[in-house]
């Protein structure tokens, strides 16, 4: 399978949503805003549902969502669920994040009103997710040409020599930081690009979005993305064939 966007966005695209909990300081509108700097965290350390009602049947095929606190706890887990009354109650399928970084689950597509992500933890504190999303994901047509860098095998942090005033060794620091990488393609035709690339565009040109590069042969390593300067338009690069190469910043 060829890498896979997801960045549609049903309560974004006119549903409404509602939550367990939904603290004044961390209200559940934050958890679907695409930023980073803000997040939905219920007030309580238990498990809790976030709810979407699209306000009519809409197609999805996965879920995804990036949490800072989520992974490697105890009894951790996300489930989703759709259904076309309230509360939706057929599973699309669970993860439960044992690293750090955004997760990505592709699902068989479905039709439905409500969906539901449940998060479950036996934490002592209260989850925290920064963004997640429920929609129809794109698949781009051709896959990665060669000079890919796969983004979860670069560094993942920044680090810093320490050292004292009389010149000595006194540790490194390391911060978390993103990482930089292109997304090349080639041969794509043109009524492929067309029927996609303006939907794509107006979003990437504003937001973040999740990226699996390699579905089949790595389905864990899902990256939230970000385009780096400025975006360049696809390319007649063979005949009645077009090539896009995307710059990115990720977070893996």
């Amino acid at each position: 399978m060829n890498p896979l966007f997801g960045y549609q966005n049903h309560y974004r695209d006119g549903g409404t949503v509602s939550a367990s909990s939904d603290p004044a300081e961390t209200p559940k509108e934050d958890a679907l805003d695409w930023r980073l700097e803000d997040y939905w965290q219920p007030a309580a350390a238990t498990s809790h549902t976030l709810d979407i009602d699209a306000g009519a049947a809409v197609s999805a095929d996965y879920f995804a969502f990036y949490s800072s606190n989520l992974f490697g706890e105890a009894g951790a887990k996300v489930e989703c669920f759709s259904g076309s009354s309230f509360p939706p109650s057929t599973s699309r399928g669970s993860i439960s994040p044992t690293t750090r970084g955004p997760k990505f689950l592709k699902f068989t597509s479905a039709s439905a009103r409500y969906w539901r992500l449940t998060i479950s933890t036996t934490a002592s504190f209260a989850p925290k997710i920064q963004i997640a999303n429920i929609g129809a994901r794109l698949e781009l047509q051709r896959g990665l040409r060669p000079g890919y860098m796969p983004p979860a095998l670069a560094p993942r942090q920044r680090s810093t020599t320490n050292i004292s005033e009389t010149g000595l060794f006194i540790g490194r620091s390391l911060e978390v930081k993103p990482i930089n990488f292109q997304l090349p393609t080639t041969t794509l035709t043109a009524a492929w690009v067309r029927a996609n690339w303006p939907a794509l565009l107006a979003h990437i040109e504003q937001y973040p979005f999740f990226l699996l590069p390699e579905p089949d042969a790595y389905p864990g390593e899902a990256v939230l993305a970000w385009t780096r300067g400025d975006i360049n338009p696809p390319r007649n690069t063979h005949a009645a064939h077009l090539s896009l190469a995307l710059a990115l910043s990720a977070f893996v």
